[in-house]
């Protein structure tokens, strides 16, 4: 399903479990791209990436925005993106209230005004224009009955290509039952994989988001995976693959995939 490394002006290359790099045309977006190891399953940021993002070697140079969903240590690791911040003076930084506070802890006064911090309440959006790129943050309700209290922000992201990173937003239809994404044109959505093993989130994709292609991270590594969400993701894909939309499985780091 992946491809390795492909020469596109518009691309999103895989770092781990969330994480991705996206180019679209002469701008690059970071998403969740400094995450700690959170448990036994999934992959969190290699040392190696996690330091050329950090020193900006290629393809981590000239990164206009880092964008992160929420809080979690799987999706952000604050001490990173300080030391990330103070090496890379044209990114600006987008979250919520949870993460903002925390990278000020590790960066100086003078590099606070990089720093955006949202208050989105649950199941509306606020819209942003920086370093050219027009941003949407939308707070939906995080997976998982225990996480119901995260505000996860989800990314609508627009600079000649329309891209949608939904975080770890649950596939639930009381997430979609007010927004217009099918309206958006979205040329790629970036989901975590209950979205493409669960029935109500492949009916969300198709009926709420419709994408011309679909992105799925946030699996668990594979020799890691006890559960079998693997098989079972790439089974569910299999099935309904001659109707569905378009599907890359995003599992190794590098793994990079024409917009």
């Amino acid at each position: 399903m992946g491809k390795d490394k492909v020469e596109c002006a518009n691309e999103v290359t895989y770092i781990a479990n969330a994480g991705v790099l996206l180019k679209l045309h002469d701008k690059k977006i970071l998403i969740d791209a400094f995450s700690k190891k959170v448990g036994p399953l999934f992959m969190c940021t290699s040392t190696a990436i996690r330091e050329d993002m950090i020193q900006g070697v290629p393809p981590f140079d000239g990164i206009d925005l880092l964008l992160i969903t929420h809080e979690h240590e799987d999706h952000f690791d604050e001490e990173s993106v300080g030391r990330f911040i103070q090496r890379n003076h044209q990114t600006v930084v987008i979250s919520n209230s949870m993460v903002i506070p925390r990278i000020k802890n590790y960066v100086q006064n003078d590099m606070y005004s990089r720093l955006i911090e949202l208050n989105t309440k649950l199941h509306h959006s606020e819209s942003i224009c920086v370093n050219g790129i027009a941003i949407e943050a939308i707070s939906l309700i995080h997976d998982g009955k225990e996480y119901e209290d995260i505000r996860n922000l989800a990314y609508l992201i627009r600079h000649g290509k329309t891209i949608l990173h939904l975080g770890d937003a649950a596939p639930v239809k009381e997430n979609y039952i007010s927004l217009k994404f099918k309206q958006q044109g979205i040329d790629l959505l970036i989901a975590n994989f209950p979205y493409i093993n669960r029935y109500w989130g492949r009916k969300i994709i198709m009926d709420k988001i419709k994408p011309k292609k679909l992105a799925i991270v946030h699996l668990p590594e594979q020799e890691k995976d006890i559960y079998g969400w693997i098989n079972a993701t790439k089974k569910s894909y299999e099935r309904i693959a001659m109707e569905f939309i378009p599907t890359e499985l995003l599992q190794d780091a590098g793994m990079t995939t024409p917009i």
